[in-house]
């Protein structure tokens, strides 16, 4: 999840919403320590399939070992991005058959890994909220009245 902030911290402010996923999780694990053990080990639950979710999505992006999303398996998107920044910066003159592949198959491969960021925010994720915001606990335990001893 590291990565995943760090990636966030880096690009525009729009991806900032990247961030949000690690950080909620972290904010519930917290809230949770008032609620019922029941629920805590759910969302406990829920929370770690998040985070391996978000896991997947980081190896899609980044490397270390494969993605699911990629053009050619294996092949994380910074690399597909990579190659056609060398073939851009190598251009002189109007793109040939070999650049405009490499370009049409990073900005392929981009679109997959956008769809696979946007599926995980508006079903695992939002699912993952929902469950959160239905529990019905108090993040204040129960205080005894004060009293005077006589």
């Amino acid at each position: 999840m590291q990565i995943w902030k760090k990636s966030a911290s880096r690009q525009p402010p729009e991806w900032n919403a990247c961030a949000m996923p690690p950080n909620t999780i972290k904010r519930v694990d917290a809230a949770l320590g008032a609620a019922p053990e029941a629920d805590k080990q759910a969302i406990a639950k829920l929370g770690k399939a998040m985070q391996d979710s978000i896991t997947q999505i980081e190896k899609s992006i980044f490397g270390e070992g494969g993605s699911k999303v990629a053009p050619y398996p294996g092949e994380p998107l910074q690399r597909s991005i990579g190659a056609a920044q060398q073939y851009l910066r190598a251009l002189d003159g109007p793109a040939n058959q070999a650049v405009t592949r490499t370009l049409e198959r990073a900005r392929t491969h981009t679109a997959q890994v956008l769809d696979a960021i946007n599926a995980f925010m508006e079903k695992d994720f939002a699912a993952y909220k929902a469950k959160v915001e239905a529990l019905q606990f108090s993040l204040f335990k129960a205080a005894e009245p004060l009293k005077m001893k006589n």
